[in-house]
Protein backbone atom coordinates (compact mmCIF):
# COMPACT_ATOMS: atom_id res chain seq x y z
CA UNK A 1 0.00 0.00 0.00
CA UNK A 2 0.77 3.49 -0.99
CA UNK A 3 0.38 4.57 2.74
CA UNK A 4 2.95 1.81 3.88
CA UNK A 5 4.78 3.12 1.69
CA UNK A 6 5.77 6.23 2.70
CA UNK A 7 4.77 5.99 6.26
CA UNK A 8 5.88 2.76 7.19
CA UNK A 9 3.95 -0.14 8.53
CA UNK A 10 4.24 0.49 12.13
CA UNK A 11 6.39 2.38 15.02
CA UNK A 12 8.90 1.16 17.69
CA UNK A 13 7.73 1.49 21.24
CA UNK A 14 9.03 0.44 24.39
CA UNK A 15 8.05 -3.03 25.97
CA UNK A 16 8.43 -0.92 29.84
CA UNK A 17 7.46 1.75 30.90
CA UNK A 18 11.16 3.36 30.80
CA UNK A 19 13.41 4.84 28.75
CA UNK A 20 13.99 2.45 26.12
CA UNK A 21 16.76 1.34 23.42
CA UNK A 22 14.91 2.78 20.34
CA UNK A 23 14.91 6.34 21.86
CA UNK A 24 18.22 6.23 23.32
CA UNK A 25 19.46 5.29 19.75
CA UNK A 26 16.41 7.16 17.70
CA UNK A 27 18.65 8.81 15.77
CA UNK A 28 20.86 6.11 14.81
CA UNK A 29 18.25 3.18 14.28
CA UNK A 30 14.80 4.63 14.44
CA UNK A 31 14.68 3.85 10.07
CA UNK A 32 15.16 0.57 10.21
CA UNK A 33 13.99 -2.75 10.66
CA UNK A 34 14.82 -4.41 13.90
CA UNK A 35 16.68 -7.26 11.88
CA UNK A 36 18.59 -4.51 9.96
CA UNK A 37 19.42 -1.75 12.89
CA UNK A 38 23.19 -3.33 12.13
CA UNK A 39 23.29 -1.45 8.48
CA UNK A 40 23.61 2.08 10.78
CA UNK A 41 27.09 0.68 11.90
CA UNK A 42 27.72 -0.28 8.22
CA UNK A 43 26.53 3.08 6.89
CA UNK A 44 28.75 4.84 9.33
CA UNK A 45 31.99 2.56 8.54
CA UNK A 46 31.19 3.32 4.73
CA UNK A 47 31.27 7.40 5.10
CA UNK A 48 34.78 6.69 7.33
CA UNK A 49 36.12 4.81 4.11
CA UNK A 50 34.76 7.36 1.82
CA UNK A 51 36.86 10.20 4.18
CA UNK A 52 39.79 8.15 4.69
CA UNK A 53 40.23 7.94 0.71
CA UNK A 54 39.44 11.21 0.65
CA UNK A 55 42.45 12.59 2.71
CA UNK A 56 44.90 11.15 -0.08
CA UNK A 57 46.53 14.28 -1.17
CA UNK A 58 46.50 13.67 -5.05
CA UNK A 59 49.56 15.12 -7.68
CA UNK A 60 47.87 13.80 -10.85
CA UNK A 61 44.88 13.07 -12.92
CA UNK A 62 45.38 9.68 -12.03
CA UNK A 63 46.10 8.98 -8.69
CA UNK A 64 42.38 11.34 -8.62
CA UNK A 65 40.67 8.76 -10.90
CA UNK A 66 42.28 6.27 -8.26
CA UNK A 67 40.30 8.52 -5.61
CA UNK A 68 37.92 8.14 -7.22
CA UNK A 69 37.34 4.61 -8.64
CA UNK A 70 37.94 3.34 -4.81
CA UNK A 71 35.29 5.95 -3.71
CA UNK A 72 32.39 4.30 -5.95
CA UNK A 73 33.51 0.90 -5.00
CA UNK A 74 32.66 1.83 -1.46
CA UNK A 75 29.72 3.02 -2.92
CA UNK A 76 29.24 -0.13 -4.91
CA UNK A 77 29.25 -2.25 -1.59
CA UNK A 78 26.83 -0.07 0.13
CA UNK A 79 24.54 -0.03 -2.51
CA UNK A 80 24.86 -4.35 -2.93
CA UNK A 81 24.08 -4.30 0.63
CA UNK A 82 21.34 -2.16 0.68
CA UNK A 83 19.60 -4.10 -2.19
CA UNK A 84 20.32 -7.13 -0.55
CA UNK A 85 18.49 -6.55 3.09
CA UNK A 86 16.37 -3.38 2.42
CA UNK A 87 17.09 -2.27 5.86
CA UNK A 88 14.92 0.45 6.52
CA UNK A 89 11.07 0.66 7.79
CA UNK A 90 9.83 2.43 5.59
CA UNK A 91 10.57 0.98 1.82
CA UNK A 92 10.57 4.86 0.48
CA UNK A 93 13.68 5.30 2.61
CA UNK A 94 15.07 2.14 0.87
CA UNK A 95 14.41 3.46 -2.57
CA UNK A 96 16.11 6.90 -2.30
CA UNK A 97 19.02 5.73 -0.45
CA UNK A 98 19.06 3.13 -3.19
CA UNK A 99 18.60 6.13 -6.31
CA UNK A 100 20.95 8.28 -4.44
CA UNK A 101 23.77 5.83 -4.18
CA UNK A 102 23.72 4.36 -7.07
CA UNK A 103 24.05 8.59 -8.73
CA UNK A 104 26.97 8.84 -6.40
CA UNK A 105 28.34 6.02 -7.41
CA UNK A 106 27.88 6.27 -11.43
CA UNK A 107 29.40 9.92 -11.06
CA UNK A 108 32.46 9.05 -9.10
CA UNK A 109 33.01 6.32 -11.53
CA UNK A 110 32.56 9.46 -14.60
CA UNK A 111 34.74 11.47 -12.65
CA UNK A 112 37.28 8.97 -12.13
CA UNK A 113 37.19 8.06 -16.14
CA UNK A 114 37.64 11.94 -16.90
CA UNK A 115 40.74 11.47 -14.92
CA UNK A 116 42.44 8.56 -15.98
CA UNK A 117 41.46 10.54 -19.66
CA UNK A 118 43.63 13.35 -18.24
CA UNK A 119 40.05 15.98 -18.38
CA UNK A 120 39.71 19.20 -16.44
CA UNK A 121 36.38 19.71 -14.80
CA UNK A 122 35.07 21.61 -18.17
CA UNK A 123 35.14 17.90 -19.62
CA UNK A 124 31.55 16.48 -20.53
CA UNK A 125 32.07 13.65 -18.47
CA UNK A 126 32.16 16.33 -15.44
CA UNK A 127 29.25 17.69 -16.63
CA UNK A 128 27.14 14.16 -16.50
CA UNK A 129 28.62 13.29 -13.03
CA UNK A 130 27.52 17.41 -11.87
CA UNK A 131 23.67 16.25 -13.04
CA UNK A 132 24.20 12.69 -11.23
CA UNK A 133 25.03 14.21 -8.11
CA UNK A 134 22.30 17.24 -8.24
CA UNK A 135 20.01 14.14 -9.34
CA UNK A 136 21.06 12.84 -5.78
CA UNK A 137 21.08 16.08 -4.06
CA UNK A 138 17.15 16.61 -5.26
CA UNK A 139 16.41 12.83 -3.85
CA UNK A 140 17.32 13.70 -0.68
CA UNK A 141 15.76 17.37 -0.62
CA UNK A 142 12.16 15.09 -1.30
CA UNK A 143 13.49 12.36 1.75
CA UNK A 144 13.74 14.72 3.98
CA UNK A 145 10.49 16.78 2.85
CA UNK A 146 8.84 13.43 3.45
CA UNK A 147 10.46 12.38 7.01
CA UNK A 148 8.84 16.13 8.27
CA UNK A 149 5.45 15.52 6.85
CA UNK A 150 5.55 11.79 8.01
CA UNK A 151 6.76 12.77 11.37
CA UNK A 152 3.97 15.89 11.61
CA UNK A 153 1.68 13.21 10.60
CA UNK A 154 2.48 10.47 13.56
CA UNK A 155 2.71 13.68 16.47
CA UNK A 156 -0.77 14.97 15.50
CA UNK A 157 -2.67 11.55 14.86
CA UNK A 158 -0.96 10.18 18.40
CA UNK A 159 -0.01 7.47 16.25
CA UNK A 160 3.22 6.09 18.22
CA UNK A 161 1.70 7.57 21.43
CA UNK A 162 -1.46 4.97 20.23
CA UNK A 163 0.47 2.46 19.78
CA UNK A 164 2.48 2.47 23.08
CA UNK A 165 -0.45 2.97 24.97
CA UNK A 166 -2.20 0.07 23.43
CA UNK A 167 1.19 -2.26 23.87
CA UNK A 168 1.06 -1.30 27.55
CA UNK A 169 -2.16 -1.95 28.29
CA UNK A 170 -1.63 -5.34 26.67
CA UNK A 171 1.39 -6.45 28.15
CA UNK A 172 4.63 -7.99 25.82
CA UNK A 173 2.17 -10.50 24.02
CA UNK A 174 -0.96 -8.65 21.50
CA UNK A 175 -0.37 -10.93 19.07
CA UNK A 176 -4.45 -10.60 18.16
CA UNK A 177 -3.81 -6.45 17.80
CA UNK A 178 -0.51 -6.22 15.87
CA UNK A 179 2.44 -8.38 14.70
CA UNK A 180 5.40 -7.72 17.06
CA UNK A 181 9.06 -8.85 17.21
CA UNK A 182 10.97 -7.81 19.75
CA UNK A 183 14.23 -6.79 19.28
CA UNK A 184 17.22 -7.03 20.93
CA UNK A 185 17.81 -9.53 24.01
CA UNK A 186 17.02 -8.07 26.81
CA UNK A 187 13.62 -7.16 24.71
CA UNK A 188 13.25 -3.38 25.80
CA UNK A 189 11.86 -1.97 22.33
CA UNK A 190 9.92 -3.81 19.79
CA UNK A 191 8.88 -2.40 16.27
CA UNK A 192 5.13 -2.90 16.20
CA UNK A 193 2.76 -3.07 13.01
CA UNK A 194 0.01 -1.90 12.78
CA UNK A 195 -3.41 -4.35 12.40
CA UNK A 196 -4.43 -4.59 9.14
Amino acid sequence: RLFDFVLGPGEWVSLREERHWVQRWASVVKTYTERTAWFSFIEFASSFCLAAIAAFKTNSYTQCGHVKIFQAIIFLLLLAVEARCWPHVRMRDSVTDFIMIGAQMAALLLMGGASYNGSGSGSTLYMVAGHLLWMSAQTLVVKVALDVCCEVYVVVTGRRRRLQEEVWRMGVHPMDVFEMTLSNGRHESAYVTLAS
